[in-house]
């Protein structure tokens, strides 16, 4: 087994354990010591792919976001939603991938999980909307600033998810990405600003 497969199943393991231990204390509670013992993972072959657990949550926060854009083959989404006709089906998979990670999102969203996961979140999907939403600037002319505009959307966003993911996902993928289309396609709408997805604004 090469040190990749190996480093892959030790992170599902301790990626295992930190939400199992969520569940009982903050992340920032939580000691390599504890987080090994509940993985049965052994502290050298923790340290063997980790500095600390510091640089554990930090690639494990890359990995997800890193994995929600190879989704969408690399393509900034925030272009897709903005320029496509219909965005449901592209926006739907970034649901599926929350709905299938459940447990990890519940536990990141949660009183006890890690604010700088969604700050990065945030981070990132504000840079993202901007780099579409700024090649758009001629086609309208805003009432709010684009950064405003932007943050705004986004806290949105992660908003919903949010509460998506605290009420126990009782939507399907698929409509909870309708309904997110529908609020930002309505802010579109009220503000004038001419793109495609200010249609879910009109319905």
């Amino acid at each position: 087994m090469d040190r990749y497969v190996r480093k892959n199943r030790t992170t599902q393991f301790l990626m295992a354990a930190l939400i199992e231990l969520m569940k009982e204390k903050s992340v920032h509670s939580i000691t390599v010591k504890a987080l090994c013992a509940k993985a049965q993972v052994n502290r050298a072959t923790f340290y063997g792919h980790y500095e600390n657990l510091q640089d554990f949550l930090d690639q494990m926060i890359m990995r997800t976001t890193s994995d929600m854009t190879l989704l969408l083959d690399n393509e900034n989404r925030y272009v897709m939603l903005l320029s496509s006709d219909d965005p449901t089906d592209a926006y739907s998979t970034a649901i599926q991938y929350v709905l299938d990670n459940a447990e990890f999102f519940r536990a990141m969203f949660g009183s006890n999980g890690l604010a700088d996961f969604q700050g990065l979140l945030v981070k990132q999907g504000v840079e993202q909307l901007l780099e579409a939403l700024r090649p758009q600037e001629v086609r309208f002319e805003s009432k709010v600033e684009l950064d405003v505009l932007a943050n705004f959307i986004i806290q949105a966003e992660l908003g919903s998810l949010n509460h998506y993911v605290r009420s126990n996902m009782k939507y399907s993928a698929r409509y909870m990405a309708q309904q997110i289309l529908t609020l930002i396609g309505s802010l579109l709408f009220a503000l004038e600003i001419d793109l495609p997805l200010a249609q879910y604004g009109r319905q």
